[in-house]
């Protein structure tokens, strides 16, 4: 067909909603095709959450701790988040756990209290990047 000749009813060019996808190869087959070769500040905002999507999908996810089912939380304390930790440790008797036990507890307290001490230098270090703005109110007369 000659390049004078206006496209024929049903003949139609792709359009690419995201401009990268115009210029990207297609992928050939048996690829994966998921851009992996682009960076990823290369990409659209869409396509970049589409791929941490997927990469957060490929991760192994740990197994649901149940408190007091298959695996008791004095066993699994050390994959428990911090703030859940607190809850858990809150809910013991101390004076029906074992002697084992007991110490698994207070290893648990430790690394709950490490967390929260962090959370207070974060924010002792915020204070006093505030504090030492010019014009602030918190400023002492000395600076």
């Amino acid at each position: 067909m000659p390049a004078t000749e206006p496209a024929k009813s049903g003949e139609a060019e792709p359009v690419f909603a995201d401009p990268l996808a115009a210029s990207e190869p297609a992928p050939a087959a048996g690829e994966a095709g998921d851009g992996d070769e682009v960076p990823d500040w290369a990409l659209s905002p869409a396509r970049r959450a589409e791929r941490e999507r997927a990469r957060e999908a490929a991760r192994p996810k740990p197994p649901a701790l149940v408190e007091h089912g298959p695996v008791e939380w004095f066993q699994a304390w050390r994959d428990i988040a911090p703030l859940d930790l607190v809850v858990v440790l809150a809910r013991q008797d101390l004076s029906g756990l074992s002697d084992g036990v007991l110490l698994e507890y207070l290893a648990a307290v430790e690394k709950a209290t490490a967390w929260l001490q962090s959370l207070r230098v974060v924010g002792l270090g915020e204070f006093a990047g505030r504090r030492t703005e010019p014009g602030s109110p918190l400023m002492g007369p000395e600076g």
